[in-house]
């Protein structure tokens, strides 16, 4: 439930929205959920959307927001969708005497005329600025149910920074150069203590970015191997030595050199933005600007892991605000500080108030760095979970070890590891999503290839849900009629947080060769779910009346009652044999008997029926209570 000062806000966006007799809906799930207060303006409201959709710096796009406005009539309610252009149409919804705790936002993307300087409000004569910042970036893909917010890709440098650190450094609040549009003057500074609704609970956790923003912070040192960290350490040496914070050799892998931008090309008064962070010099300044508070943070969060060495904790945090100092400023009376704010003329952050560097000692830094987050950590193992998905935990914490110095616990390294597979291989939902687009372009390229759906209905006209999916290859259903008419079947876990099953069919040709059949994804091996994969079996191997096959499976019930509902693997039609591994492997599991088990391998693997009657008298006069359980499987 949101909270008195707060307000639910329901994000949705990549769909269509439709009003149906005074009733509207939209034809995707939401992007995601967010809490924000509602003393929220329009302005904020736009770049917490733009943060959450990946629209920061993208002057190309213009985003148009409505909201779902509720009246109730005489007991009768209705809906329509208003616009919502100014902080006036905002007091409609957030105003708590309106009864409003949660919205649904729907939420457009246009794309603005090529050489359109509008932008977002305040962007102006920067759209020339920004474009120079940030490459040309493709169209937007199409937002498919349950798709996150948008990574940028982008990537820019500017010319280093040479700008040295004093004991305290805090920017003029408007200075020469933040008020160039149009001759108005730029927005202040947030004040230094915030409404409490606006903050997050704990500001401890707010230092963790996505592995896009971090790659992208980091460039071509994110994955770069290093030398081994822990043998130079002066762990009494201040930060504030010569050199700084250079404690061990920067390897050659870490001196990369980028393109410079000269000042007085892009129109910009020299000095006033003319600096970026640059993650091979780990250098933070006053006056630093970042395409938003993510890049800051996972700056800074750089910065500390990988050039001072040091902790930090966060003071203050709001969609426009991030203020961090020393997190042994109490014990040790470290000055370090840094402060970045929002500038809505540049829709960037910069770093207004800097004091540097840490005077604390290095022993302070707990051993595991609280500040390492698994984003950082994940994207320094990208290049090695790529050449080995089965890269494990162990070899996660020695890798750390050996490029930061650091012994991180075995929970985060298990997240980072997570985080990193996921961002290469993609997680469960996003694969799901995908799966129309790949059976399409099986069947595209592997012409007659087989797809069959089955979904179920929603509350939601027109959204369906995946529950079976089953497909075969036109090369397989016609090699199947030179194979032997038996079919095996099985199903296999895919070990996901869904705990969905892959279901398989398979034969043997001529030469004792397998041949895949077909393939289905299901949510449980279930009476339903075998009846529909032997039902598609049967359309498309058994389309004849006088087709005949054995069917060899384990010991499933569902797949043995499935049977009973489909005609093609029923007597006459079929026969059912189980499988005899499955079958030695559970009677072994009853009895426990090695040698037990051995004959019913035998027994199983005879032709002969006298050879088989003698060696089953022989496991009845071991035990015949086993012989008993052979003779019942069935």
């Amino acid at each position: 439930m949101a909270e008195p000062n707060n307000v639910d806000i329901v994000i949705y966006f990549g769909g269509q929205w439709s009003n149906l007799n005074g009733s509207v809906s939209y034809d995707r799930s939401p992007i995601t959920l967010l809490n924000i207060s509602r003393r929220t303006t329009f302005d904020e409201l736009e770049y917490i959307l733009c943060e959450e959709l990946g629209f920061l710096g993208r002057t190309e796009y213009k985003l148009h927001i409505y909201f779902k406005l509720i009246t109730v009539n005489f007991g009768e309610r209705s809906e329509t969708v208003l616009p919502i252009k100014k902080d006036r149409d905002l007091k409609k919804f957030f105003n708590p005497r309106n009864g409003y705790a949660s919205i649904d936002v729907f939420v457009e993307a246009e794309k603005l005329p090529e050489n359109t300087e509008l932008g977002y409000p305040g962007v102006g004569e920067w759209g020339t600025y920004m474009s120079m910042l940030t490459q040309d970036l493709p169209s937007l893909p199409v937002v498919t149910e349950a798709m996150g917010g948008f990574g940028l890709d982008e990537n820019y440098s500017g010319p280093p920074s040479n700008a040295g650190t004093s004991a305290y450094n805090e920017e003029d609040d408007d200075p020469e150069g933040d008020s160039l549009l149009y001759n108005e003057s730029s927005e202040s500074e947030p004040d230094e203590v915030e409404e409490e609704d606006q903050m997050p609970a704990n500001h401890e956790n707010d230092d963790e970015v996505s592995i896009d923003i971090m790659m992208d912070v980091l460039g071509n040192n994110a994955d770069a191997p290093t030398t081994p960290a822990g043998e130079n350490f002066d762990l009494n040496m201040p930060t504030g030595s010569v050199p700084p914070y250079n404690l061990y050799p920067v390897p050659a892998f870490f001196r990369t050199t980028h393109p410079e931008i000269p000042a007085d090309s892009i129109d910009v008064p020299t000095g006033n933005w003319g600096h970026f962070y640059d993650s091979n010099t780990g250098e933070l300044a006053l006056g630093m600007v970042f395409k938003s508070k993510d890049h800051l943070k996972a700056s800074v969060q750089d910065f500390s892991v990988r050039h001072a060495r040091r902790e930090y904790r966060v003071v203050e945090s709001n969609p426009k605000l991030w203020k961090v100092c020393c997190k042994w400023d109490v014990e040790t009376g470290c000055n370090w500080m840094l402060r970045g704010i929002f500038k809505s003329n540049m829709r960037l952050f910069k770093i207004t108030r800097y004091a540097g560097p840490h005077t604390c000692l290095m022993n302070e830094v707990s051993v595991d760095h609280g500040n390492l987050g698994k984003s950082m950590i994940a994207t320094h193992l990208m290049g090695m979970v790529r050449e080995d998905p089965t890269f494990a935990i162990k070899n996660v914490r020695q890798t750390i070890k050996d490029k930061f110095g650091f012994e991180i616990p075995y929970h985060k390294a298990w997240q980072a590891l997570k985080a990193a597979r996921e961002q290469i291989y993609g997680t469960w939902e996003s694969s799901v999503q995908k799966l129309p687009r790949y059976m399409s372009a099986l069947q595209k390229w592997n012409p007659g290839t087989v797809v069959e759906w089955y979904h179920l209905d929603t509350d939601r006209p027109g959204l369906h849900m995946l529950n079976y999916v089953f497909w075969a290859f036109r090369p397989c259903i016609q090699g199947f009629r030179y194979c032997r008419n038996v079919i095996s079947v099985d199903g296999t876990h895919l070990y996901t947080r869904y705990k969905h099953k892959l279901l398989v069919a398979v034969t043997l040709d001529a030469n004792n060769q397998v041949l895949p059949l077909a393939f289905a994804l299901v949510d449980e091996e279930t009476l339903a779910s075998w009846t529909w994969f032997l039902q598609m079996l049967a359309r498309h191997f058994l389309p004849n009346e006088d087709d005949r096959v054995c069917l060899i499976s384990d010991r499933h019930p569902g797949l043995i009652n499935a049977i009973n509902y489909v005609p093609a693997f029923k007597f006459p039609r079929g026969v059912h044999r189980f499988c005899l591994r499955h079958v030695c492997s559970n009677f072994n599991n009853k009895y426990k008997n090695v040698q037990l088990k051995d004959l019913c391998w035998r027994a199983g693997s005879e032709s002969s029926a006298r050879k088989f009657d003698r060696i089953m008298e022989e496991i009845k006069s071991l035990n015949p209570e086993a012989y008993d359980w052979l003779g019942n499987i069935f």
